[in-house]
Order: structure tokens, then sequence, then C-alpha cells
């Protein structure tokens, strides 16, 4: 049986905002039981400055200079497979 994968991403969220980082106040109790039952990452670094190319950037596994989605909204398509498409090609239902 294959494992269910939820890919939370959100813009201009802070971990020191959220109560499963150790914020006191329970700000997120439905993240916080996401975070219990699953994987919770410690440790995340964004490929780029803002959102556009970041996002590019985690579903073609490509640096920003090698997805070529920039600040002036441009795209140049890859060769390569989508996270999407990887997971669509394994069975998985994707949104």
């Amino acid at each position: 049986m294959k494992p269910n994968i939820i890919l939370v991403v959100m813009d201009v969220q802070r971990a020191s905002n959220m109560h499963c980082y150790g914020y006191e106040r329970n700000t997120t109790p439905n993240i916080d039981r996401i975070a219990r039952e699953g994987t919770l990452f410690l440790n995340c670094i964004s490929p780029g400055v803002w959102t556009l190319p970041s996002h590019a950037s985690m579903f073609t596994g490509r640096y920003i200079y090698g997805h070529g989605v920039g600040a002036n909204y441009t795209y140049k398509p890859v060769e390569r497979f989508t996270l999407t498409e990887i997971l669509k090609a394994k069975g998985y239902r994707t949104v």
C-alpha cells in the first residue's frame, strides 16, 4: 500500500509562529496534528527569494537557473517530468 503524500506549502508563514515548531500559543492545531502523524521538517531552505521560482524548483527538482521561471513571469519548458507527473505515473491522484 502506497503512503499518502500531503505537501503543505505556505507563503509568508513563519515557523516561529507555529505551535508544532515550539510557539507557545496553539495557533495551528490542524497543522500540528499533521506534523504529529507525519513528517515534520526542521530545516528547510528555499531555492529562491520569492514564491514563483521557488515553487517551480520544488515541483521540477531543478535550480532556478535551470527551469527558467523568473521575475518577469516567463517560463521556459523543461524536458524533465514534474513531481505531479511522476506521482501520477506511480498511481497517485494529484490536485
